[in-house]
């Protein structure tokens, strides 16, 4: 079948999508005078000659919007054939009108967990097409009865039907030009470190004279203008939609973050990838995949889209081997023990890391050169893993290596990556936002505070998101209280969820000493002769939580001091004001109330059961970390990193990490990232190698390229509102503040 051009009519996008067949030639010579301008899922988006996707969601109904959404100038409205394809052509009905399963026989699985599974891999994400007019016609004919076809039919409107063997992406690329097969675009994907390699790639790609847009958590656009992103992968429209904005802007190259979930989703499979590469893969998004196969075979699916040759594999981890072994070919970044003498094949060794206070020494072999050191302004052995994986890329791509370890130094930190705030002075404490946020995430960001803190002790403020993997939170708390001196639990986006059971999800993973059970078992028995005497006068029983605040402990001093007196004039002294709780199974925690104030001191931490403490308000736990530490100490801030943002049941307020550090320390927020070209001081670049020819020799130094107009579509974002102002109103926010919806970002 010849290839298919978008003529800017409905007649090519019906031709694409195989369904011409389905219309009279009257309708095929209307069609071939409509023209389209763009495809849009999102109702508000939609102009003149917009194709609109309709897809029911979580708390929206396109349906019931359709007059609107014709009157702003749709064309058609797309919706997605009723069945899904297993390989041998059986189909699987999922939606409310073709509840009938067609499986073959026979079968001895749930045919419906089957395919959850295989959606949970990616395994039916549709990457390669066939041309099948036949299925395309009868996916069309399915949907002739359905509720969403008589929906459109009532409004006079065009229905077009996207086939099983087409994805959405695809079709959005097909309408936009293929912007991803005009420019060259990098994926990378893994748990950890996708923001740190795609930002790393592209400050290494802009000093090689390129223009680069970077799509990921942090946002997408150029590095000096980036836009706020709902997600990691933005959606299969709006990313291809992007992708050909920034083409038109000048962009050659575009480096993306590539999760999990936006992979099996369907949202980069309509794109073409030039070069990509794998970072780790620990534990996260378990109430998506389910199980760690799944997640891994998700991974693995989205790496077989990226040319071996192009593809830079971390084998640090047993993981990253089983992914080479599966795609042969690849450009592996290993970690060798000082000296080592392991030979190399196609690859780079990171043979030596020496930790600075701000930055990190690094050792490097290619296996054809000797090793040569660098230096890079980040801190911790993961991101020397990030840089090397970074670095892996452009070399397979044909860079010169001499010339990307002489501009690494200029690198620059990565907004709410291991960022640190500290005084010149050095007479405060450090302070470090990290985006950690897994246990693994925890686990590696606390091992680099250590190893760039030397005879200081180490505070995190760690909390879990709501409405996600219940499963992680008390491995994340146990890391904590392990790799840290003193651990502070508190709020992390809630979400729908009440933090009190977030809380006791992560003490679950803190054991509880023999002075904690031997206190609780005298609150117990107190609570019963408690609960006699109110029964006795008639009073209301106050139920098992009856003594769980101080004034409580007061009010049962003598029977309290009668069994356990020493522990009991511990727990007085040491936890005046402060609400006492105890954990189901006997662990307790101080949890901040406004009206109580903050706990006097430290913990103990003579052992590891005994340095936890619960301080539900962010920005509590912080100034108490803060307030707590000594110049020689350094506090992680982990999980929200870049984020300015808090997401509670009741609403979304302003609360950025890294503008309380400022706010302690007295200092100027620095800006959120380096600018894209910085050309007083750019060194000479090599050219752009040969797509043909990745592995060549040295490339021809050229200038770089004159840097092109600034354009932008978008609007300037507003300064955001100081740390101060906005944690002075939090408890009242909490309750009062508008909700402002924002996406829940996935790794």
């Amino acid at each position: 079948m010849a290839e298919i051009k978008f003529d800017g009519t409905l007649a090519s996008v019906c031709d694409y999508l195989e369904i011409t067949s389905v219309y009279s030639e009257k309708v095929l010579t209307l069609l071939q005078k409509i023209k389209v301008t763009n495809i849009e899922c999102d109702s508000r988006r939609v102009t003149p000659g917009t194709i609109f996707y309709a897809r029911r969601g979580a708390h929206y109904n396109p349906f019931e919007h359709l007059d609107e959404i014709k009157a702003k100038g749709a064309v058609a409205i797309l919706i997605d054939g009723p069945a899904d394809f297993t390989e041998d052509g059986s189909a699987l009905w999922l939606d409310d009108e073709h509840p009938k399963l067609k499986v073959p026989a026979p079968m001895l699985v749930d045919p419906y967990e089957t395919l959850r599974h295989e959606r949970r891999c990616g395994n039916l994400t549709v990457t390669q097409y066939r041309s099948d007019p036949e299925r395309a016609a009868a996916c069309y004919r399915a949907t002739d009865g359905s509720a969403a076809a008589k929906a459109i039919n009532k409004v006079k409107m065009l229905r077009l039907v996207l086939p099983h063997n087409k994805s959405l992406s695809a079709l959005a690329g097909f309408i936009y030009g293929n912007p991803s097969q005009k420019l060259r675009l990098i994926g990378v994907t893994g748990t950890n470190g996708k923001s740190t390699i795609t930002n790393l790639i592209a400050q290494m790609l802009n000093a090689c004279g390129h223009k680069t847009a970077l799509f990921g958590t942090l946002g997408y656009g150029f590095l000096d203008d980036l836009q706020p992103s709902a997600n990691t992968t933005l959606d299969a429209i709006s990313l291809q939609r992007e992708l050909a904005h920034y083409v038109e802007l000048g962009a050659d190259y575009a480096v993306m973050e590539v999760s999990s979930i936006g992979f099996c989703e369907g949202r980069v499979s309509g794109l073409t990838f030039h070069a990509g590469a794998f970072s780790n893969l620990s534990r996260d998004h378990l109430d998506y995949h389910q199980t760690m196969e799944e997640y891994f075979q998700a991974k693995l699916n989205f790496l077989r889209m990226i040319p071996p040759t192009r593809l830079v594999i971390n084998c640090a981890q047993e993981v990253g081997r089983r992914v080479n072994e599966a795609v042969p070919n690849c450009y592996t970044v290993k970690l060798d023990q000082p000296d080592s003498d392991k030979p190399l094949n196609q690859g780079l060794s990171l043979r030596r890391v020496n930790f600075k206070r701000q930055s990190l020494e690094l050792y490097l072999n290619t296996g054809n050169s000797n090793t040569m050191r660098t230096e890079l302004n980040l801190l911790g052995a993961f991101n020397a893993e990030n840089y090397a994986i970074a670095l892996g890329v452009l070399l397979c791509m044909g860079y010169d290596y001499k010339f990307l370890l002489r501009i690494t130094p200029k690198l620059k930190p990565i907004t709410g990556r291991m960022e640190c705030f500290s005084l010149n002075s050095g007479e405060k404490p450090r302070l470090i936002v990290d985006y950690a946020h897994t246990p693994d995430g925890v686990e590696q960001a606390l091992r680099a505070t250590q190893a760039h803190t030397a005879g200081g002790r180490i505070f995190v403020v760690l909390g879990c998101g709501g409405d996600r993997d219940r499963g992680k939170r008390p491995l994340m708390a146990m890391k904590a209280s392990v790799y840290a001196d003193y651990a502070i639990f508190t709020a992390d986006n809630p979400r729908s969820e009440d933090l009190a059971r977030i809380i006791d999800d992560m003490i679950m993973a803190i054991g509880p000493t023999q002075e904690e059970l031997t206190v609780q078992q005298s609150l117990d028995k107190a609570n019963a002769v408690l609960e006699a005497t109110e029964d006795n006068t008639g009073a209301n029983a106050q139920g098992a939580g009856a003594a769980r605040s101080y004034q409580e402990l007061q009010r049962l001093a003598p029977t309290l001091q009668a069994d356990t007196p020493e522990a009991y004039d511990e727990l007085r002294s040491k936890y005046d004001h402060t609400i006492v709780n105890f954990a189901p199974h006997g662990t307790y925690y101080h949890k901040h109330a406004q009206c109580e104030g903050l706990p006097l001191g430290l913990p103990s931490a003579d052992n590891l059961e005994r340095n936890v403490l619960v301080i539900g308000d962010r920005y509590q736990a912080i100034r108490y970390a803060f307030e707590h530490a000594t110049k020689r100490d350094s506090v992680l801030i982990a999980g929200k990193g870049h984020e300015d943002y808090q997401i509670f049941k009741d609403g979304t307020i302003h609360f950025s990490d890294r503008e309380v550090c400022c706010e302690l320390l007295g200092i100027e927020l620095p800006a959120s990232q380096a600018p894209a070209h910085e050309t007083s001081d750019q060194v000479t670049a090599p050219a752009q190698p040969d797509q043909d020819q990745p592995q060549a020799a040295k490339p021809q130094a050229t200038k770089p390229q004159a840097a092109k107009p600034k354009a932008s579509a978008k609007a300037a974002k507003p300064v955001a509102k100081t740390a101060a102002k906005s944690a002075a109103k939090t408890t009242k926010a909490k309750t009062s503040a508008k909700p402002k919806k924002v996406a829940a970002k996935e790794q």
